[in-house]
């Protein structure tokens, strides 16, 4: 240790210095493994590092008169990021990377008595570039050079320093067991034993061991004598098995863990005594399958969890397992940040499914790799983490790394293309050396189907491993098209590969905040992501129970869209981001879940019945036509018989409507569809009601599954608003457009302005081609400017070309959402503010809201009464935001009259009463005279 050094800083609780090794004496606790313990108190911390270039950490321990002759091992669990350890002025390790264990053998540099610890730790290398420049774009954040050429930090900051993971002392005999493998069978257990042996002579040793219960303390299995294993002093590998056993397996649903405990006995003594936790359990692939314990499994998953925040707090991590599994959550991606022991403990107790990921993301993203040290350092950290947690039953399969991505950005260039697969590959395949009883997915994003020939032509003959499992992230309704593009199961048709499991470890649909529910502001004010889903509701001064309802009510329609179309294509979905769906996230007493927790629950139930459906608006005295699919991933494994299916169409708690059918029987892995006749009554308890479909599947008086949708019902008399009746106003219709309850409704029909009786004002449907005969077109303005009121239904590019002053321009688009500009405007009367979405278009069309917007130079003659935002991926200029976003309902003012332009779906009308009440609201404002212009 350097002469001028002087400690600054303590780890933390070193006031209470490291516990003594109290009881350890010649001839007493020598049967035992000596020594092992925590030298800090983390459990409850959150991440205790410190951004600084380089700090000195120091602690004190007390060690016996006997610990000459014993081993003395010092294992830092984690340390950011580059570190060296000292002992009594002696430097005895070092270690560089910010995930991985680091080990010292301190054996000839403690003392008896006090002893000084102090580890100097530096927060980078002096070589690493430095920088935050934006240099790609990933699915989710930007990409800095420092992400892609510095040392491995996850999404941890750059300059993160310190021992932020459990530091232990362990004391041993010199021959011991240094590592435990254990490669469970369902039916036996195998393992491997490294021994060390740090005397100075081969020892002959007796290796003995029970397997007990965790949950009751029985003994399953006890070995008989064994013959003298020798060990050298290099040390030594030895493989056990055990005759055929009857253990409790370890699932989701039976999460049973067992002890292996190692006895080492020298010359009648027992010297070492290590014990391992497992779990009976096999997670592999078959064809398009993964099989748990030889049976399917399809992978109800969620991630993240919040084990970044709080990697030592064996509370939350215990209480956030248990949430998620009473969430019908059974799988999870430790995303970006390997988890810690702690979590996956907890994993192992919950019978959570663990895909431990790696600790570079988007490494190789494009440009060229990082320089070789930082690969090797990358690849060693991996490897080691993968040799400490392979004993963990939760932990199914190893992804290298989050959207490493290179296969698409690198096609253009052959050479580093091949650079970068050779790299990818052999880290798969040393992974297969470390542990060949778990299947692996090489790059979380990559999928076979989607490089297609590359791999044909490239990965195939050049002998590249790209693992067992694709892995293709979607963001269906966030980034992507919304939940309706997968009903026909397109997700799993368009990715999948023949005979390869396809999953999804990053099923995104949007980010509330942890405080308050609002929109994560990332994408409200930089990317406008939110408005795409509520609009202007999506601002912080609105209530952010609108958002929270959207995004649920998205979430819960995607997974079980998916669940329910791609049986055979598709082998699991990990919705993402599951920590972003709690509010106090970090504190194990305050966490809470929001709205979408609830929601995906139901999604995600192991016997899940599943209405789809295209429309949620419904008039009174409709039949509703819909399938209801049965999906059956029970937990027993077993097939359905003899169920029912009971339907109840509910306001508030009453059932005004319901029905039954028999549902023939269903296999387990399989899916069975029922088609369903469902009428709403004439009659309902109010002329609007936001009521619930109600399903559920029953089996004699239990009920296997529950599920619900909100739906409006409502009476034509409700969206008309005595229509029939209203004077005032006229139809023009020369090109039979008008929609069909605007045609059924008793408006005066005019062939010509000029047979519009004084007083009444003008609805004009099809106006794209009215306006397009000049005569007609210049007939309607002059009553316009002369005090005249028209509604212009669907006059698309015409109403730019005429109004170019007030109409920038018209843009054609699928708009499936539409949000209130103007509230409080008569126009939205009795309209709720996520009520103007998804018209229905009838079965198997995807229903929208509005087919066009309007780009308008905003001035006091044009209001935008109404708006739409595109689902779009990240947005970079102010332009971008112009793009993708647009009024499909405005009111202009021209002379003394008024005109309101629509190209909201109005033609739904006759289907969906929010469209007919919409409509209504245009023709009533219109009679009324509009709003007060606004700018």
């Amino acid at each position: 240790m350097p002469d001028f050094w002087t400690p600054t800083l303590t780890w933390l609780h070193a006031e209470t210095g490291f516990p003594h090794l109290e009881g350890v004496s010649a001839g007493k606790g020598l049967s035992d493994r000596l020594y092992e313990a925590e030298l800090d108190r983390l459990n409850d911390y959150t991440f205790p590092w410190k951004q600084t270039k380089s700090a000195w950490y120091r602690h004190h321990v007390e060690l016996p008169e006997d610990i000459a002759g014993r081993h003395v091992e010092l294992c830092f669990d984690a340390v950011a990021k580059a570190c060296e350890i000292w002992v009594n002025g002696a430097r005895v390790g070092a270690h560089i990377g910010m995930f991985g264990e680091v080990r010292c053998d301190i054996t000839s540099a403690v003392k008896p008595g006090a002893n000084l610890i102090a580890a100097h730790v530096h927060g980078r290398l002096d070589t690493e570039e430095s920088s935050t420049a934006i240099i790609g774009i990933a699915v989710t954040v930007p990409v800095t050079a420092s992400m892609l050429h510095s040392l491995p930090h996850g999404m941890y900051p750059e300059g993160a320093s310190g021992i932020w993971q459990g530091v232990r002392l362990i004391v041993t005999n010199p021959v011991a067991v240094e590592e435990t493998f254990i490669q469970p069978g369902l039916d036996h257990l195998s393992f491997q034993l490294k021994m060390r042996n740090a005397s100075a002579k081969v020892v002959a040793t007796l290796i003995g061991f029970s397997i007990r219960s965790v949950k009751d303390e029985t003994v399953l299995y006890a070995s008989s004598p064994q013959s003298a294993q020798r060990i050298e002093q290099t040390g030594a590998a030895l493989d056990f098995t055990t005759p055929t056993l009857k253990p409790e397996l370890w699932s989701p649903q039976n999460p049973n863990l067992y002890v292996l405990e190692i006895t080492v006995t020298v010359d009648g003594v027992t010297v070492d005594r290590m014990s391992t936790r497992f779990g009976f359990r096999t997670f592999k692939v078959d064809g398009d399958k993964l099989l748990l314990n030889g049976k399917p499994l399809w992978l109800r998953g969620a991630n993240h969890f919040p084990h970044a925040l709080r990697p030592n707090d064996k509370l939350l991590a215990r209480r956030f397992m248990q949430m998620a599994r009473d969430g019908n959550v059974v799988a999870t991606r430790s995303h970006t940040a390997p988890f810690s022991t702690t979590w996956l403990d907890a994993a192992d107790d919950a019978g959570m499914c663990v895909s431990y990921e790696g600790t570079w993301p988007w490494l190789m993203l494009q440009g060229e790799p990082p320089e070789e040290n930082l690969l090797r350092i990358w690849k060693e950290e991996f490897a080691s983490l993968i040799k400490k947690h392979r004993n963990h039953p939760s932990v199914i399969c190893w992804t290298v790394n989050n959207e490493m991505k290179f296969e698409a950005f690198d096609r253009k260039n052959p050479d580093r293309l091949r650079k970068k697969w050779t790299i990818l590959s052999n880290m798969v395949k040393t992974i297969r050396s470390i542990d060949s009883t778990r299947p692996i997915v090489c790059d979380s994003s990559y999928c076979r189907e989607e490089v297609g020939a590359e791999y044909e032509n490239l990965i195939r003959p050049e002998g590249f491993d790209d693992g067992d499992i694709d892995d293709a992230h979607r963001y269906y309704g966030w980034y992507d098209p919304s939940f309706f593009h997968v009903f026909q199961g397109e997700f799993g048709r368009k990715a999948s590969w023949t005979g390869r499991p396809l999953i999804s470890q990053e099923m995104a649909t949007g980010y509330p905040r942890n405080d308050d529910g609002h929109p994560a502001r990332f994408y409200l004010f930089k990317h406008y992501t939110p408005q795409s889903l509520v609009g202007d509701e999506a601002y912080e001064h609105r209530d952010p129970a609108v958002f929270l309802s959207r995004q649920a009510f998205m979430t819960k329609e995607l997974a079980e869209a998916i669940r329910r179309t791609n049986r055979d294509t598709c082998a699991g979905i990990f919705h993402f981001a599951y920590v972003t769906w709690f509010r106090d996230v970090w504190s194990a007493e305050k966490i809470q879940p929001f709205v979408t927790y609830h929601a995906l629950k139901k999604a995600l139930q192991p016997v899940l019945v599943s209405a789809e459906l295209y429309g949620r608006h419904f008039y009174a005295g409709q039949q509703i036509q819909t399938r209801v699919c049965i999906v059956n991933d029970s937990e027993s494994g077993d097939a359905l018989s003899s169920c029912t299916l009971l339907w109840e169409l509910l306001a508030g708690t009453e059932a005004i409507a319901k029905g039954e059918l028999p549902v023939s029987d269903v296999l387990y892995y399989c899916n069975r569809w029922i088609d369903v006749s469902m009428q709403v009554p004439e009659n309902l308890p109010a002329s609007r009601v936001d009521g619930s479909l109600r399903i559920r599947l029953m089996k004699k008086d239990v009920v296997l599954s529950d599920n619900d949708y909100d739906v409006t019902l409502a009476t034509r008399a409700w969206a008309e608003q005595g229509l029939s009746e209203i004077a005032g106003v006229a139809l023009l219709d020369p090109f039979g457009e008008a929609p069909t309850g605007l045609r059924s409704l008793k408006l005066q029909q005019v062939s010509s302005v000029q047979q519009l009786m004084k007083g009444q004002q003008l609805v004009v449907a099809g106006a794209e081609k009215v306006l397009a005969v000049q005569e007609l077109a210049d007939v309607i303005d002059q009553f316009v400017r002369k005090g005249g009121r028209a509604l212009l239904l669907n006059p698309r590019t015409k109403l730019a070309e005429h109004y170019p002053s007030l109409i920038a321009q018209y843009r054609v688009c699928d708009g499936q959402i539409v949000g209130m500009q103007i509230p409080e405007s008569r126009v939205f009367s009795e309209i709720e503010p996520l009520d103007l979405s998804w018209f229905e278009r009838g079965t198997g069309n995807i229903p929208l809201a509005c087919s066009g917007v309007y780009q308008i130079n905003r001035g006091p003659e044009i209001t935008c009464l109404a708006s739409t935002v595109d689902i779009h991926g990240y947005l970079r200029t102010p332009e971008d935001v112009v793009r993708v976003s647009g009024s499909p309902l405005v009111e202009l003012r021209a002379g003394k009259g008024m005109i309101l332009a629509s190209e909201m779906l109005l033609e739904a009308d006759f289907r969906d009463p929010i469209a007919g009440r919409l409509l209504s609201n245009l023709i009533h404002h219109l009679r009324d005279g509009g709003n007060p212009s606004e700018g």
